[in-house]
């Protein structure tokens, strides 16, 4: 009996997972933002593009598609009943601060170009 409680604790657990994953995105793309100042340099091999225009792109389109998708897997993941209110509250913490990075990039790259 043991056993079983501790194989479903762990089973709940590896189903908090893909949230986090869905959320590295926006998160890993925040670290690349901020260790790549200055960014308007041009890029070697393509030299109309720089790279404010490249993490532009990736935060308007890659990533609120990941926190999107993250958004429905811990509303999926909340919704079974097994999470417990730690593992919820983390989660949340995990995509709100992805969406509010995603939201402050973009309204940086934003007020940069006016």
């Amino acid at each position: 009996m043991n056993q079983t409680l501790s194989g479903t604790a762990s089973f709940s657990r590896m189903k908090a997972w893909p949230v986090l994953v869905w959320c590295l995105p926006a998160l890993g793309g925040f670290v690349g933002f901020l260790a790549s100042f200055p960014i308007d340099r041009q890029i070697l091999f393509w030299p109309h593009l720089n790279l404010a225009e490249i993490y532009g792109s990736w935060f308007l389109f890659a990533t609120p598609v990941s926190s999107t998708i993250a958004i429905v897997k811990f509303i999926k993941y909340a919704r079974r009943g097994d999470a417990t209110r730690i593992s919820k509250s983390l989660l949340l913490t995990s995509i709100t601060v992805s969406v509010l990075l995603n939201l402050l990039v973009l309204f940086g790259l934003y007020a940069a170009t006016l």
